[in-house]
C-alpha cells in the first residue's frame, strides 16, 4: 500500500492493547491510524507522512507469519 498516513491517535485510552493490530480511518481528508482499533474518542496528532510498514513505531502489530494447522 502506497498510502501515506498523516495522523496518529494519541488518546491515552487508545494505546496498543493485546490482540489489536490497529486500524486505519480517514480524518481531515487524510489517512489516520489508531493503535487500539477504537471508533470514537480519538486525539489526532499530525505526524510526518509515514507508510503503513512504518506504523510499527506507532503501535501497528504485524500479522503473524506462522500458519495454524
Amino acid at each position: 500500500m502506497d498510502a501515506l498516513i498523516r495522523y496518529v491517535c494519541r488518546a491515552p485510552s487508545h494505546k496498543p492493547v493485546a490482540g489489536a493490530r490497529g486500524d486505519l480511518t480517514v480524518y481531515d481528508r487524510s489517512w489516520a491510524f489508531c493503535p487500539a482499533e477504537e471508533r470514537d474518542g480519538h486525539v489526532w496528532e499530525r505526524v510526518s507522512a509515514v507508510t503503513v510498514p512504518e506504523l510499527t513505531r506507532y503501535g501497528l502489530r504485524e500479522p503473524s507469519t506462522t500458519t495454524q494447522p
